[in-house]
């Protein structure tokens, strides 16, 4: 795992998040990952997201702080009510 590019797109997403109804912030910092070339290093993060909390401290104090960031942008976003009508 690049920690050095993980924390950067982590900062970069707390900083100016998209807060995008149809994924999480996490997807948004993996995509980061993968545009900066580093695409073992984004799936390994996808994956610790989406298990989060179950590792929660695999990569270190500064990065679970930054991941429990991520997790409250996402809980922020909500679907607005028209858009689960007919579902």
């Amino acid at each position: 795992m690049n920690l050095d590019l993980l924390i950067r797109c982590l900062k970069k997403h707390i900083d100016n998040p998209v807060k995008s109804v149809v994924n999480s912030e996490g997807a948004f910092v993996a995509q980061s990952m993968r545009q900066e070339g580093d695409f073992e290093s984004a799936n390994e993060y996808w994956r610790w997201h989406c298990g989060f909390p179950r590792e929660a401290d695999k990569y270190g104090e500064e990065v679970l702080g930054l991941e429990k960031k991520i997790q409250e942008i996402n809980k922020e976003v909500t679907v607005p009510t028209w858009g689960i009508y007919g579902t």
